[in-house]
């Protein structure tokens, strides 16, 4: 009972040595991998761009969900997604990401990261408020001093 209740340990992946193990767990993963990338960008209706390249082959693998959707608009998103505006949607992954890819919830993070925004964003327009209203009272008191000195 006990070790069922326990999660089992999770470990990186390790590097084949064998050139045709290697090569064979390539091409199994690579079709497994693309009829996943498939499978995302019809279920759940996104834009997709994959590239992988086999640098001892120097071959490029590419896949995009549609035509349209290639490098150059791949690019342009990711400019539009880096803005200040959209930051706080902007997610990018490297082999480093794996054990908390593995162990992390991103629902309840991009919860946290959603609250801390707004939270920001809150912060500011009661900062512009409160400068406005500062602004505003000095006017006033600026108006007032030249209504008295006529």
């Amino acid at each position: 009972l006990n070790q069922m209740a326990t999660k089992s340990k999770v470990e990186l992946p390790k590097y084949i040595a064998s050139r045709t193990q290697r090569n064979i767990a390539f091409c199994k993963r690579k079709r497994a991998f693309l009829k996943k990338a498939i499978e995302l960008s019809v279920s759940c209706g996104q834009e997709m761009l994959v590239m992988v390249f086999d640098k001892q082959r120097n071959r490029l693998i590419q896949y995009s969900s549609s035509d349209d959707f290639n490098l150059r608009n791949a690019y342009e998103a990711q400019k539009m997604a880096k803005t200040p505006e959209n930051i706080h949607m902007y997610e990018k992954f490297t082999n480093d990401d794996f054990l908390r890819l593995e162990v992390t919830d991103f629902r309840s993070i991009r919860y946290k990261k959603k609250i801390l925004y707004d939270k920001e964003v809150e912060y500011i327009e009661e900062f512009e408020q409160d400068t406005n209203a500062d602004r505003r009272m000095a006017e006033l008191k600026q108006d007032s001093k030249i209504s008295s000195i006529q």
